[in-house]
């Protein structure tokens, strides 16, 4: 470890270790002071939700809603998996879509809460959010408190960016 701790190497810190580090290290994050002064490239206001009636394609939005149904659907590719989410409000409904994420069908209910933030597609299924972020919550959960935004963080090629966030 080097005398002034700013410059200790990142593989140090509690939870990193030195194959996360390395990966850092591959962004240009090597040290603690790289770290410190590495700042989120954009922030995500989440504390807004929308109605989904309300929504535009080719935005990001959060929505809160409640799951209708939720499966894997097959596809003609014998190993590619497209699991499938209906969520509503008092408005409308959404479908969500997360592509060879088959372990979602073990996290995902009918009548479960949910939080969904993404970025909005119109397809010929309608309005979607593929492969959004998700934040699971209870029944009732009107968006008032405790959900806020969250910083975006650039990644690098082997490492993604939401491991700092």
């Amino acid at each position: 470890m080097a005398v002034d701790p700013l410059q200790d190497s990142l593989q140090y810190l509690k939870g990193v270790g030195p194959r996360r580090a390395a990966d850092l290290r591959n962004v240009g994050v090597a040290t603690v002071e790289d770290l410190l002064y590495r700042f989120p490239v954009r922030y995500e206001d989440r504390s807004h939700f929308q109605t989904i009636a309300s929504l535009k394609p080719n935005l990001p939005a959060s929505v809160s809603g409640e799951v209708l149904s939720c499966g894997i659907r097959p596809t003609r590719r014998p190993r590619f998996k497209i699991f499938e989410m209906l969520v509503r409000d008092k408005t409308g409904s959404l479908r969500a879509v997360w592509f060879n994420q088959p372990f979602l069908k073990d996290v995902f209910r009918p009548h479960q809460h949910v939080i969904l933030y993404g970025k909005l597609e119109l397809n010929s299924f309608g309005l979607q959010m593929q492969s959004p972020q998700y934040e699971i919550v209870g029944q009732g959960y009107d968006g008032r408190e405790g959900y806020d935004g969250r910083e975006g963080y650039e990644g690098g090629e082997g490492y993604e960016g939401t491991c700092l966030n």
